[in-house]
């Protein structure tokens, strides 16, 4: 029997686990996979190269489901202590339950400042470790949880550009995610 799909989550986000870039980076860029730091204010914030990448509030906000309602302080919170679900899809799937949704399209919270790298093929690493570990995240419930691409790789060579627009081998649905604007023509088509 088909599953019905009567609520979806078109925006949901997942939160990174802070051993992604070490577990799925390509070994040649290891050295240059993010850190999360503690900023001179206190703040955990991305370090990225030489860049230190976050809002004022730090990484603590990505977290912070509940924060708007007052439930949580966003600005007081370590990333580590976001809601469980955004680490682990197996406490997501409850979550999702309480709140009857039935399937949810995932998005990075971390991820997207791969866009703010300014060497591409750190960025095209960046987001295909991302991806692999999303990949992982959805596999346990193929029919729930949507991963969306990230695809700040798409801005390098033209093969590149075509393995972004491809079906991905990784199982994750054929959507693309943009951390950076696609500055080929081509690579903006309706449709994609």
């Amino acid at each position: 029997m088909a599953r019905a799909y009567n609520v979806i989550d078109s925006d949901g986000h997942i939160l990174e686990p802070l051993t992604l870039w070490d577990d799925y980076i390509d070994p040649a860029f290891r050295e240059r996979a993010p850190k999360v730091i503690v900023d001179t204010d206190g703040k955990q914030r991305l370090l990225i190269e030489e860049q230190v990448l976050g809002s004022r509030q730090g990484m603590g906000g990505l977290g912070g489901v509940g924060a708007r309602q007052g439930a949580v302080s966003a600005e007081t919170m370590s990333y580590e202590d976001g809601r469980p679900g955004g680490f682990d899809p197996h406490e997501r799937i409850p979550d999702m339950d309480l709140d009857g949704i039935d399937a949810a399209f995932l998005y990075p919270s971390m991820g997207l400042f791969a866009g703010a790298v300014h060497d591409p093929a750190l960025a095209a690493a960046l987001c295909r470790a991302y991806n692999r570990w999303l990949a992982d995240y959805c596999k346990p419930y193929p029919d729930r949880l949507f991963g969306t691409r990230n695809a700040a790789d798409a801005v390098g060579r033209p093969r590149d550009r075509r393995d972004a627009l491809r079906p991905p081998r990784t199982g994750l649905p054929r959507r693309l995610h943009p951390a950076q604007p696609l500055q080929q023509p081509d690579a903006a088509r309706p449709g994609l």
